[in-house]
């Protein structure tokens, strides 16, 4: 049986989270025009900003 449990992002797991988004965002470097893609992709200021209106899931 199938054990994951979907919850909200927590807080204290916004670092975490960020670092998965600013790596997978690596791979569309390449496919982006270079206004569209910086690194990091996303600060954790404006992840936090997102957070306020995304509610942002984990599988755990």
């Amino acid at each position: 049986m199938n054990n994951v449990k979907i919850e909200g992002l927590k807080r204290e797991e916004f670092t975490e989270a960020l670092n998965v988004l600013n790596e997978a965002a690596k791979s569309y470097r390449k496919v982006l025009p270079p206004e569209a893609y910086k690194e990091p992709y996303m600060s954790l200021e404006e992840f936090s900003s997102e957070a306020e209106r995304i509610n942002f899931l984990t599988a755990k």
